[in-house]
């Protein structure tokens, strides 16, 4: 178990000593996990492909762990047995714990809303940690997400190939918000995620400069001076399902669909611009864009908060131009 100084103990019938190391029962907390991740109303592993892999690897049988090792003079000593060297993960894995009850003010982020990892580390996390967990009594996450790889033009990343593609070389080619849209739209939820410089770019050109840059644009020329009304503060439940769901490229593709694009096919089927400023389908076209757009601010602001707030600006009270693009193109 772990003590208040985060050590180890080991607790009745579940840590036990063979010829060579101490063995941790995993096994006995098997029952407790498959119920727990087989409840469908917490959800508690998702996406549902890694969901499924892990009752698989469950089902089909599971045998205690060691948990220390002898004779490794790196590790750290097991509390009760100083022979002994605490196996690294099991070590490593505390930290997620512990790490909240050193820090003054820390200790109500556990448990954690929400235990985010990478696929390589599945059984670690959903299985040992769980048992753990488990065994010293104190809470689980609430819920666990395992995310994919992202793939560069086909091939993981490894800096013996040198295919990495680094944050600031995003940044420096697509600003700060236009590298958040573009990892946050191309995020391997489910699957392994493909990408590249060259997609990232038509991406960028195709979503921002020539979608969302160029019909906010559009919008502020035509209707500059135009007076604007508030829109409802709230954010549409989908969006927030597929958002908690970690689902960023369903939930932007969303508000794309619904605001942007949506707005686009009014403009090009009522040609405000050929329309005399006093016309009503003018201002009702317009101020249908306007709308839309301040809605869809809401909602990127998350992904996208300094060009979200632009957008908000230049759409407050009066309808003002832009001081500059908002996504020039590459």
């Amino acid at each position: 178990m772990v003590d208040g100084h985060c050590g180890l103990h080991p607790p009745e019938k579940t840590v036990e000593k063979s010829e060579e190391n101490w063995f941790f029962r995993l096994s006995k907390y098997v029952p407790k996990i498959i119920e727990l991740i087989e409840n469908e109303k917490t959800n508690y592993i998702f996406p549902n492909g890694k969901k499924a892999e892990i009752l698989a690897k469950l089902k089909a049988g599971v045998k205690d762990i060691s948990l220390s090792r002898e004779n490794v003079e790196w590790g750290i000593p097991v509390p009760w047995d100083k022979k002994q060297t605490v196996y690294v993960w099991f070590d490593a894995l505390i930290n997620y714990y512990s790490a909240t009850q050193f820090l003054d003010g820390k200790k109500d982020f556990w448990p954690a809303d929400v235990h985010l990892l990478g696929k390589e580390i599945l059984w670690f996390h959903t299985v040992i940690w769980q048992a753990m967990l488990l065994s010293a009594e104190i809470e689980l996450p609430k819920k666990t997400f395992i995310h994919s790889f992202y793939m560069i033009d086909g091939q993981k990343m490894s800096k013996s190939l040198g295919n990495v593609i680094s944050p600031q070389q995003l940044v420096d080619l697509f600003g700060i918000d236009g590298t958040r849209y573009l990892i946050a739209r191309s995020f391997p939820t489910e699957n392994d995620s493909d990408v590249g410089i060259q997609r990232f770019k038509e991406k960028y050109n195709a979503d921002l400069a020539n979608n969302l840059g160029n019909l906010v644009s559009r919008i502020v020329k035509l209707a500059e001076g135009l007076e604007t009304a508030e829109v409802e503060n709230k954010l549409d439940e989908k969006f927030v399902e597929l958002i908690d769901d970690c689902r960023f490229d369903d939930a932007i593709g969303l508000i794309f669909e619904k605001y942007i694009d949506n707005s686009n096919l009014r403009l090009n089927e009522t040609t405000p611009w050929k329309l005399e400023k006093t016309d009503p389908k003018r201002g009702e076209t317009l101020t249908y864009c306007i709308n839309n757009l301040k809605l869809a601010a809401l909602h990127l602001k998350p992904i996208m908060p300094e060009v979200s707030e632009k957008i908000e600006k230049c759409l407050e009270n009066k309808v003002k131009l832009l001081d500059s693009s908002l996504f020039p193109r590459i």
